[in-house]
């Protein structure tokens, strides 16, 4: 297996949802600790980003959506099909192989942690696609 080529899913990211104690922000970038983008907000927010498909892959290139830092918990999804979850003390890489269209949305609700440094609440690292060439 090869050392795996990294695109980096930085945004900007759409939010969603609002909520009764103001507005959020219409788009976000990431990584960003949850204070940074949301302030003191502790219920959930949906993120949703496009993107295309990366170009020059063969049969046997495997494809992962890898979240980096998460501190907190939620829920991913990719063109509409759920991939699982990410959490404080999950893995956080998905196989998504054979899933990718021409183009593509990442969707993301996520909910952050109130027990962690607020450096570490949120989704705070990189999420990238990872490619490995196979064979």
């Amino acid at each position: 297996m090869s050392v795996p080529h990294r695109i980096n899913l930085r945004g900007p990211y759409q939010v969603l949802n609002g909520d009764d104690s103001g507005d959020p922000p219409d788009r976000i970038k990431l990584p960003n600790p949850w204070r940074v983008g949301f302030g003191d907000r502790s219920d959930s927010v949906t993120l949703v980003r496009d993107f295309g498909c990366p170009t020059n892959l063969s049969e046997t290139t495997r494809l992962w959506l890898v979240f980096d830092g998460v501190g907190g918990i939620g829920t991913v999804s990719l063109n509409d099909r759920s991939l699982g979850e990410v959490t404080t003390d999950g893995a956080n890489r998905f196989e998504i192989t054979g899933q990718l269209d021409q183009r593509n949305r990442l969707t993301i609700t996520f909910a952050p942690a109130t027990d962690l440094d607020p450096d570490r609440t949120g989704l705070w690292g990189l999420i990238g696609l990872e490619i490995v060439e196979a064979g």
